[in-house]
């Protein structure tokens, strides 16, 4: 099983790049600034919308290596 895990190649799009890139920026405001309540929830709601879109262009993409993926993680 670890032989299809290290052989694994996925398909990332520019899209699925843009979303994860514009997630990673949010977190790093979240992280490092300081703000109001609204603010903090208007930017982690945008992050998930973000990673969520990411996870299922992932999926749709990638629906062999992402079972294949699962399937790893629940053996261990």
């Amino acid at each position: 099983m670890n032989d299809k895990i290290n052989n694994l190649r996925f398909i990332i799009t520019d899209e699925m790049k843009n979303n994860l890139f514009d997630a990673l920026i949010y977190q790093k405001i979240l992280d490092n600034e300081k703000l109001l309540k609204r603010e903090r929830k208007i930017l982690e709601r945008e992050k998930n919308r973000l990673l969520d879109n990411f996870r299922t262009l992932l999926q749709s993409n990638n629906p062999l290596e992402v079972s294949i993926v699962r399937e790893y993680l629940n053996i261990k």
